[in-house]
């Protein structure tokens, strides 16, 4: 705040314009609208919004549509509406009712097979909408496939969809076996180990069908994240050094220990003092068995340097 009173004091004109009386009234007229339900939700608002904004004479500085939304959100929120009040097309509910209601009963359907198919279906209805009633086009925003997954894993849960969260020892042990892997270096990331692990508890579960009906009656398929999930928990129960997990106390000791070095040594022209740090540091901490990298080693050695160094 400092550095932008001195700039104003200079002279520097501010690319802040505030808001006009014209642009207001098609703010507010565009809130009510959201608030009645003329819209689907705040995006497609917005998008409508910001499009009569930058049509009006004379034009103000050109808004831009992530400032045109948070704006119209603030102003219909006063108004009563909240995000959770978004509506579904009638045609939109009949199908996510039919997907859900498919991987509720499907024994082989997964959840994001009949999202991804669900997605398709109203990829396909919107664009029968969007033949009928062009002018409308801004006025429908269609749903993310996250929101699509989401709803359908709810109502498929609603309907009776049978899953066993418990892991059994077979797959504990499967899984362990792949995060010891992971821990020695044999894959390259947990989504790599998770992948190979997968295909494994599918050809596991696949064989509960003949020598135990019932338990593979009461499960499904488990999905790639909760594989990996599970995997990396293991691994990090182990308590050993790898990529993407927090420092320990040896690791940042060696790396505070290269601190003065480097007071030392920041200074020198054309030198970079601290890439050779994240070197070093990666070096000895090699020989504690860690896997860190240099690029990992020279963010927390710079993240550290400028916390300890941070004006006061």
């Amino acid at each position: 705040m400092r550095v932008v009173e001195g700039a104003r004091a200079a002279g520097r004109d501010s690319q802040r314009v505030r808001w006009t009386d014209a642009e207001l009234a098609v703010l507010n007229r565009h809130a009510r609208a959201l608030a009645c339900g003329r819209f689907r939700d705040a995006r497609a608002a917005a998008a409508s919004c910001h499009a009569e904004i930058n049509r009006l004479v004379p034009r103000p500085p050109r808004r831009v549509r992530t400032g045109v939304c948070v704006r119209l959100e603030l102003a219909t929120h006063v108004l009563g509406w909240h995000m959770d009040d978004t509506r579904w097309l009638p045609g939109e509910r009949d199908l996510l009712e039919k997907y859900a209601l498919v991987a509720a009963r499907g024994k082989e359907v997964t959840i994001r097979a009949s999202a991804q198919a669900c997605q398709a279906a109203i990829a396909r209805l919107y664009q029968r909408f969007r033949a009928r009633h062009p002018s409308d086009r801004d006025g429908y925003v269609q749903r993310t496939y996250k929101t699509i997954h989401s709803y359908i894993e709810q109502r498929a849960g609603e309907l009776g969809r049978k899953v066993d969260a418990r892991w059994s020892a077979e797959e504990d042990a499967a899984m362990g076996r792949y995060a010891l892997a992971l821990l020695d270096g044999q894959y390259r990331d947990g989504k790599a180990a998770a992948r190979a692990c997968r295909r494994e508890l599918a050809t596991l579960r696949r064989g509960w069908r003949e020598a135990d009906p019932h338990r593979y009656s009461r499960t499904r398929m488990r999905s790639y994240c909760a594989v990996r999930h599970r995997i990396v928990e293991l691994a990090h129960a182990h308590e050993r050094r790898w990529p993407k997990t927090a420092w320990n106390k040896e690791e940042l000791a060696i790396m505070r220990s290269w601190l003065p070095w480097y007071r030392r040594h920041r200074g020198s022209r054309g030198f970079p003092a601290m890439r050779v740090a994240a070197e070093g540091i990666q070096e000895e901490l090699e020989s504690l068995g860690s896997r860190r990298s240099v690029a990992a080693c020279y963010g927390m050695f710079q993240q550290t340097w400028s916390r300890l160094n941070r004006p006061a």
